[in-house]
């Protein structure tokens, strides 16, 4: 039902011309392991309402409740399930800055922009040509950002990024 629901929702936009985009939209390209293991939660259909309510939440207060409560129902968070949270987390923030896709390697970060976004900010143009942040412009909706970083802090890093694009757009 929610499936055809959100199918029918996106027609009547279709027709209507609206474009909406939310953060099933973004796509986001990492080489680490994302899922709730079933070890962590063993019933196949509670794991899956756990998807379904993880992916309905979009703001930083909300994950860190939903965070609060996994912990609470089943004990410390595994590092695959914790980097699903923060990948849900980074799209939420990906979507305010109408980024549509982010592709992370050990060595770049590759944003795309969305094509219909046009209201770029004297501060995020300065930023981005700025030869001392390590960023290139790679084509009119893609950058290139060099840095260095490990497993560990990958998301972290990213998503301080998007946040700080965010604040360049004054999309925060």
């Amino acid at each position: 039902v929610e499936l055809y629901q959100k199918l029918l929702r996106e027609c009547v936009n279709d027709i209507n011309n609206i474009k909406h985009y939310d953060k099933s939209d973004v796509q986001i390209n990492i080489k680490l392991a994302i899922l709730i293991p079933g070890h962590y939660i063993e019933d196949l259909s509670l794991r899956l309402s756990i998807y379904r309510k993880l992916g309905e939440i979009s703001d930083k207060k909300n994950i860190e409740v939903f965070e609060t409560e996994m912990i609470n129902r089943f004990g410390p968070i595994p590092q695959e399930f914790k980097n699903l949270i923060d990948i849900m987390l980074l799209k939420s923030e990906a979507v305010k800055a109408k980024i549509i896709r982010i592709d992370i390697d050990k060595k770049n970060i590759f944003i795309y922009f969305n094509k219909l976004f046009k209201d770029y900010t004297k501060n995020f143009i300065n930023w981005v040509t700025d030869k001392d942040n390590n960023i290139f412009l790679l084509d009119t909706y893609k950058i290139k950002i060099d840095c260095s970083t490990n497993s560990e802090n990958e998301l972290l890093h990213v998503y301080k990024i998007v946040n700080r694009i965010n604040k360049l757009l004054n999309l925060s």
